[in-house]
Order: C-alpha cells, then structure tokens, then sequence
C-alpha cells in the first residue's frame, strides 16, 4: 500500500514486474496477486507444480478463473491430471465433486453443456415385485 500511494506509475510497474517474475521463479502463488487467474498466471502455475507436485490447488485455483481460462489446452491438462490422480487414488467421489464444479465452471463461462439424461422413473408391484411399464403404452 505503502508504494501505491507514493511510487510514481513507471516505478510502480516495475516494481509488480519484478514482484511477478519473482513469484514465477519461486513458484509463489502469492504472486497471483500480481498477475492474476488468467493467462498471465500459467507460468507461476506451472513452476509451482513443477516445484511441489501439487496439481490438487492449481485445479481449485483453475475453477475460480476468469471465464474463457478452462476452455484453455493448459488448464484443461491440469484439471485432467488431477482427475487421473483421483481416479488412480479410487477417491471417485472427489472426482465427481470436482467434475461437478468444472462443470459449473464452464457453464458459467457460457460453454455448452453435455445434455442432461431424462429424469427415469422405475415403478414394480409392491406385492410381486413385478416391473411395471411406465410412459404410457
């Protein structure tokens, strides 16, 4: 705040500059701060995940993004790693949950979305236990 209010705009820019080039090289995800979700942040993601393994928060990061970022190759390939991982780990209803959010996510973005199935009613005698058909015919 302090350089805000007292650096002119070129030093200051200089300043997020080397705030931001910093944060990357480090892998620092406060520098998100300075650069953002978009894609000026990929490359601060990437060394982050390259510095600790850790695809889970870059994928929960992703799913706060700007609208137009998971239609990205990058992103996509992260959140599809993280999936993997899920999948690998048989922790299927994380997965699902984060399918769910991505989802949303992009819904939100205005993609278009996989048709919803119809909702299916099943119905059976509760004397027999016989099928009945339902749907009219």
């Amino acid at each position: 705040a302090f350089a805000c209010r007292f650096l002119s705009d070129e030093r200051l820019g200089t300043l997020f500059a080397s705030a931001a080039a910093r944060s990357e090289a480090r892998g620092w995800l406060g520098g998100l701060c300075f650069c953002g979700l978009g894609e000026h942040a990929f490359p601060l993601l990437q060394s982050y995940i390259d510095r600790s393994s850790d695809v889970q928060t870059a994928a929960a990061l992703l799913l706060s993004a700007p609208k137009g970022v998971l239609s990205l190759p990058l992103p996509r390939h992260w959140l599809d790693t993280y999936r993997r991982m899920l999948n690998r780990w048989q922790l299927y209803h994380a997965r699902c949950r984060l399918d769910i959010a991505a989802a949303r996510a992009r819904s939100a973005e205005g993609e278009r979305r996989v048709g919803e199935p119809a909702s299916q009613v099943f119905a059976r005698c509760a004397f027999c236990n016989a099928s009945l058909q339902t749907g009219g015919g």
